[in-house]
């Protein structure tokens, strides 16, 4: 047996048949993991933010790449935790992976007080720019721009959602099902 299957049996997920998993509990697997994910890279980026600012010149380059790369796992880690929840929570259940855009939508719709009230709204409409960031390689000094912005502007507000994500989960009771 591999050492992968060897995980999934001892996280309750696999059986000791080959390629024989549970679907439910991969997902909620994925979930909690998802959600650590998001949250390490947001540290990961606050992190690199404050070095940034006490780097010199050359340097700078250096951690702006290095927030981009973290920006753009915390983005798709995002994208996987509201496709799991979707899964669920029955709402995406045929939905294979929600697109960036459809993960935004979801979030301010499921949450849409919370997104008022904290003024959320920017910043889970900023991980659309994860798209023009990884794909478009014309525009390198506006999308590291744009990351730093983001980080500048977004960075308590990523937090935040990370926090309202587990929470929900929590209340939900989605990661013990």
């Amino acid at each position: 047996m591999s050492s992968f299957n060897e995980a999934l049996r001892k996280a309750g997920i696999g059986t000791d048949q080959k390629n024989d998993y549970n679907k439910k509990k991969n997902g909620l697997f994925t979930l909690e993991l998802k959600l650590y994910e998001m949250k390490d890279h947001i540290a990961a980026m606050i992190r690199i933010y404050q070095k940034y600012l006490e780097a010199e010149d050359e340097d700078k380059f250096d951690y702006i790449d290095s927030m981009a790369n973290r920006y753009g796992y915390m983005v798709i880690a995002f994208q996987d935790i509201m496709t799991c929840i979707g899964k669920l929570s029955d709402t995406g259940k045929k939905i294979e992976a929600y697109s960036i855009r459809r993960a935004i939508s979801e979030f301010q719709g499921l949450f849409s007080e919370e997104c008022h009230s904290r003024k959320l709204d920017d910043a889970v409409a900023s991980f659309a720019d994860r798209n023009e960031i990884v794909h478009v390689y014309e525009n390198y000094k506006g999308n590291m721009e744009t990351v730093l912005e983001n980080v500048q502007n977004y960075r308590d507000e990523y937090q935040i959602i990370n926090h309202i994500l587990w929470n929900y989960c929590e209340k939900e009771n989605i990661l013990q099902k």
